[in-house]
């Protein structure tokens, strides 16, 4: 299977649940493939107007082509880009709550 037909495939699976959008900027190199998944998750009470709480889960796909053996110095580069990345990347800012928040 080479890149081509392997890029087609992943976009075929990943299509059921990811949106495939633009690359953001200061990738670099950029992913042949960008796809992202948001999905909101509540538990209710009694009612759909009674909500306990609400978790924002974001998913990210970054695939990208190689033709040569991959090393561990680029598996690194992508990693710590992708970590700087993170926090602009979410959609939903994250929301923390103490016990105590919790008991009221």
């Amino acid at each position: 299977m080479n890149t081509s037909e392997y890029l087609t495939l992943m976009r075929n699976r990943l299509t059921a649940a990811f949106d495939f959008k633009e690359t953001p900027q200061g990738l670099n190199p950029q992913p042949a493939l960008w796809a992202v998944h948001n999905r909101t998750s509540e538990k209710y009470f009694l009612s759909k107007s009674i909500s306990l709480y609400t978790v924002n889960n974001d998913e990210y796909v970054g695939l990208y082509g190689c033709t040569d053996k991959i090393k561990k110095t680029d598996i690194e580069a992508v990693f710590e880009q992708f970590k700087r990345l993170i926090s602009e990347l979410r959609e939903f800012p994250a929301v923390s709550y103490s016990r105590r928040q919790e008991a009221r």
